[in-house]
């Protein structure tokens, strides 16, 4: 981790909105915690916003590990934006069933964690095992004999 001696210019509002954050949560006990916060969760938002293909492309991270980066940050702004009666027309349309309204059709299908992917098959490992497994066996039956 780099610390960086630059400072960001803050205005009064955002500083007020800061302020008010704290004071609700107790876990951010020093400004320095609250907007190392605010930056690291506004700079995978903005490198979701660089799609451009080349170099810089989703901020220089991995999509896939970015996509699961902002999937936990957006449960609770869905879950806000339902209980506000605000969530976007694409998301409350999605995913609409009979017995579950859409916003919580799409939060349990965010909360869902991604398949594992299996691990690639290493046939020449798995090979060099099963020679280990079977040379075993056969000592195991050389001392049988005895």
């Amino acid at each position: 981790m780099t610390n960086s001696p630059r400072q960001v210019r803050i205005d009064e509002d955002d500083l007020q909105l800061m302020e008010n954050i704290k004071a609700n949560r107790p876990n951010y006990h020093h400004e320095k915690d609250l907007k190392a916060v605010a930056l690291k969760r506004g700079l995978r938002l903005l490198a979701a916003e660089a799609t451009l293909d080349g170099p810089g492309q989703y901020g220089g991270l991995n999509k896939r590990q970015l996509a699961r980066e902002l999937r936990q940050m957006i449960l609770p702004i869905l879950d806000f934006l339902a209980e506000a009666n605000e969530l976007p027309a694409i998301v409350a349309a999605s995913g609409n069933s009979v017995d579950m309204p859409a916003a919580e059709t799409l939060v349990s299908v965010l909360s869902t964690p991604a398949p594992i992917q299996p691990e690639p098959i290493n046939y020449e490992r798995n090979m060099q095992d099963l020679r280990g497994v079977m040379t075993s066996l056969d000592d195991d039956d050389d001392d049988d004999d005895e």
